[in-house]
This record gives C-alpha cells, structure tokens and sequence, in this order.
C-alpha cells in the first residue's frame, strides 16, 4: 500500500529520532528498573567524579548562596556534613587523625564562627574556630603535617603571615613561616605540597620568595 512503501522511505536519522522521542516520553513517564546482575561487566567513559544510585528518599537540598562540605559514607554514598555562611568558600582541606581541616573565604561553617580556617572532629561530630588570630584573608591551600603537628595555609593574607602561616596543634596557636612569608603585589599561594621523604615543602603561586642568610640575600624567585 501507499503508506507501506511511505514508511519504508524513511531514513535513519528519522527512525532514530523517534526511538528517541520515545524514550523521552518513557522516562518521564517512570524511572526504568535495572537487572545489574544481568549487565555483567560494564565500562563507563566521560568527565564525572564518582557513581551512585540515587534515590529521591534520600536527597540532600543545598543553598546556592553558601558552600558545603560532604562526607562520603562507607556504601559509597554522599551526605552534607555542614555548609558555610551566605557568600562563603571552601577551598581547600586536609586530615590528621580523625580530624578534618577545612579552609577558604567563611567567617562560619557548621554554626561555628571561624575566620577562613576551621576543624572537624569525626568522633564528635563538631567544628571548632582554630584560635582568634587566623588568617585575614582567603585561604587557597592546606598542608596537614602529621609527624610534626602543624597546618600550614597559603593564600593571600597578611596576618599572622604574610601568604603563608602555620598552626600548631599542640600550643593551639598560629605563627607566621620560619622563614617570614612570600611578599609582592598581590602576593598569593595557590598549593602546598611536601617530597617523598618528607623533607622540604614546595610552594606555588603568585609571589616573592627572598631567603635570606644573615644580611646577604642568597635568591630572590617569581612564582
């Protein structure tokens, strides 16, 4: 019939598109149930940072004016720990022990008033200000030393160091670098990382270093 040989015209995009009209229309009609038993091995490609089944039961709701922190539970999947205050940023954490070090732009995270640097406790559940001298600025970068006890920040403050200052655990108190902090214009540190052995700390960013033995400065470096 006339209709038959219409429909064998068709091209490919054509039937293609309507397969994809209608699983459109049946996904909005209900969420399919998966056999992955039956799936077997099954490779997954493209830009994502983890995988998990989700579930409207168990859906976390989050204010767009704050920034949150997440904890990642042991079947795999997320819950919201605490979020900061309206405008805030969490930029940057690190652990020692049970104890979780977070930094970036807040003046409170989790209720707990704290300026740009902050920890949690996992065992109790709770977040404490690290001291009433933090840095005065945004914080970019954690570094937790755990055989030593200390945090150090990098990021673009002048107190109480300048883009560089270090917490220690056990004095509860902040200090600037041994070496008296990275100066410049605009002077900020983007990261803070450590070698293999553990001997020296590395320092990146947008700054002056000028290390000094004596009087005689011995290297002056950009960046």
């Amino acid at each position: 019939s006339k209709s038959r040989r219409r429909s064998r015209r068709l091209s490919p995009l054509t039937t293609a598109a309507l397969v994809l009209a209608v699983c459109a229309h049946g996904a909005l009609a209900s969420s399919p149930l998966v056999d992955f038993d039956r799936m077997g091995k099954v490779g997954l490609a493209g830009a994502f940072a983890g995988l998990d089944v989700v579930s409207n039961n168990n859906s976390v709701t989050f204010d767009p004016s704050t920034a949150s922190l997440l904890a990642r539970s042991s079947d795999g999947s997320l819950s919201k720990v605490a979020s900061t205050d309206a405008g805030g940023s969490i930029l940057a954490g690190c652990a020692i022990g049970d104890v979780f070090y977070v930094a970036g732009n807040f003046s409170s995270v989790g209720g707990t008033s704290a300026s740009n640097v902050a920890s949690y406790s996992t065992s109790s559940g709770s977040f404490s200000a690290l001291g009433s001298n933090g840095p005065n600025g945004v914080v970019h970068a954690l570094y937790c030393d755990a055989s030593r006890k200390q945090v150090w920040a990098g990021g673009q403050f002048s107190s109480p160091g300048a883009s560089v200052a270090v917490w220690n655990i056990a004095s509860s108190s902040w200090s600037a670098a041994p070496f008296g902090g990275l100066t410049g214009a605009a002077a900020e540190v983007l990261s803070i990382t450590t070698n293999s052995s553990q001997s020296s700390l590395f320092f990146s960013g947008s700054f002056i270093a000028s290390f000094v033995n004596g009087t005689i400065p011995l290297n002056s470096t950009n960046n």
